[in-house]
């Protein structure tokens, strides 16, 4: 079983995201911000620079136009997009992870995350009075970046995670991490969301994606988003393998959203659109 001081030791591993990443994440969730001081925040990490350049030729080479500037970068991919190509320079280690203990590869976590990611931006756009779109997206984003710390440790977890997962007494699949190491993906994604200084609102949406109705006032509503954006994902098809549908609606019941089966089948649908147009300048 896992302890906190392993679980600590463990997260002190992982590299902490520059101070420009920490601060556009900060950024996200001011709706004052533009695109003129994001492209300005970018361009003093290299590594971003290069990697947003990279992101924003992928998306439009096949219009035959090459991006050259910041400016001209984020203006095409717009602050999502940026967003995601900067996660993925400065957290790639983390969201390229084989998840070899949910008998996943190294692509779907991050493609998982992405579909997430871009479900629960079409949420935040339903109610003006819920979280800014860009915050749910980065939330979304990272919600699941717990499964990069347990993958490891599920790989030498005593049975077989494959076969107690397909196992009917196994609801849900956050019991059978706990049952096998103690902890489970969302108290491991926060302890990795605290190291990286996030911001408290995202840390408490990581912890309780699952259970919603367990987060405070602050982040309530930023938790149901990315737990409603999370179900979503995975009736589409994106899933990160063995836990594949192995999660529930949250019993307490969604109070910021009331869905149909046609809203449900709508949202899906529209976050199928969006993830197969990002696709080029994300997933490469």
């Amino acid at each position: 079983m896992i302890n906190a001081d392993v679980l600590a030791a463990r997260v002190q591993q992982v590299p902490l995201l520059s101070p420009a990443m920490r601060k556009l994440i900060v950024m996200l969730g001011n709706p004052a911000a533009n695109l003129r001081e994001i492209s300005q925040l970018v361009e003093i990490d290299p590594a971003l620079t290069i990697q947003v350049l990279r992101a924003a030729n992928a998306a439009f080479v096949h219009r035959g136009m090459e991006i050259r500037s910041m400016q001209q970068a984020v203006s095409h991919l717009g602050e999502e997009l940026v967003f995601s190509a900067a996660v993925r320079t400065c957290a790639g280690d983390v969201l390229n992870h084989p998840l070899q203990g949910y008998v996943a590869d190294d692509t779907c976590l991050w493609s998982h995350s992405v579909y997430t990611a871009l479900a629960a931006r079409q949420l935040a756009h339903l109610n003006s009075e819920g979280p800014e779109p860009d915050l749910a997206y980065a939330a979304g984003l990272l919600h699941d970046i717990g499964k990069a710390v347990l993958a490891d440790w599920l790989c030498r977890a005593p049975g077989s995670v494959a076969r107690r997962a397909a196992d009917p007494g196994d609801h849900e699949f956050i019991l059978l991490e706990e049952s096998l190491l103690g902890i489970n993906h969302q108290s491991a994604g926060h302890a990795l969301a605290r190291h990286w200084m996030l911001p408290e609102v995202i840390c408490e949406a990581i912890l309780h994606h699952h259970k919603p109705g367990l987060a405070g006032a602050k982040s309530a509503w930023l938790a149901e988003t990315i737990h409603v954006a999370d179900l979503v994902a995975l009736m589409a098809g994106s899933t990160t393998r063995t836990d594949a549908l192995a999660y529930r609606l949250d019993p307490a019941g969604p109070k910021h959203y009331k869905f149909s089966r046609v809203d449900m089948d709508r949202l899906v649908s529209l976050a199928q659109e969006e993830f197969l147009s990002a696709s080029q300048a994300l997933l490469e």
